[in-house]
């Protein structure tokens, strides 16, 4: 009984050619503009700089010019921490005095819990948002009312500390409210059910009161 004899022989793949090259494809897609491995990993960092700066005042544009399309949703969808971060180092910056004890630290606490309400509130009435989106909304928005305090140091210059000053203070917040109550709400309440959305108007709406009074009363 004999047996066929066995093939000991191999395949030998030269793996210095180009059998081993190809294109490696993923489920994550094509490149996006805000991919940081593949943006930023090999440009200098000037350019890092500037592209930041360029979305941070991009973002600024769109609260300080409200508007509902579906540009607004760049604050939730591409969020960052930059804008929210000068802006309360801007306020706090502001808001301190010699009267006044802890008022910066205070600015950073209440934007946080202040974000974690609205956070909680807005996804118990059926909405879609993180607590990092809620921060980066909430700081932004509150741009109007940090813009309001150096113009408010203007008027003071001229004006005495009387009724017609406190007046003129009293207008420009209550403007400044409304306006960051705007803002945010475009951003915040677009994915609630319209019979939802007052409900969740109502802390940001608090929110921004309360950031106000703080300007008013300093």
């Amino acid at each position: 009984m004999s047996s066929s004899p066995i093939n000991t022989s191999f395949h030998e793949t030269n793996y210095e050619t180009d059998e081993v090259e190809g294109n490696i494809y993923t489920t994550i897609g094509t490149r996006q503009e805000n991919d940081s491995l593949t943006d930023t990993l090999d440009e200098p960092i000037r350019d890092t700089i500037l592209r930041d700066l360029k979305a941070v005042g991009k973002k600024f544009h769109h609260v300080f010019v409200p508007a509902k399309s579906s540009s607004n949703h760049e604050l939730l969808r591409d969020w960052d921490l930059w804008g929210p971060m000068l802006v309360c180092m801007t306020l706090g910056s502001l808001l301190h005095d010699d009267k006044s004890q802890n008022i910066f630290t205070s600015v950073f606490v209440i934007v946080g819990v202040g974000s974690l309400i609205v956070t909680l509130n807005t996804k118990l009435l059926g909405g879609k948002v993180s607590v990092l989106q809620s921060v980066c909304v909430l700081g932004y928005c509150l741009g109007p009312l940090t813009v309001v305090l150096p113009l408010l140091y203007v008027v003071k210059m001229f004006l005495s500390q009387s009724v017609g000053f406190f007046g003129i203070k009293m207008i420009g917040v209550l403007l400044s409210f409304f306006w960051s109550c705007k803002a945010a709400i475009n951003f915040m309440v677009s994915s609630i059910d319209d019979k939802r959305r007052l409900l969740a108007c109502y802390p940001i709406c608090l929110f921004y009161f309360f950031v106000g009074w703080m300007i008013l009363t300093q």
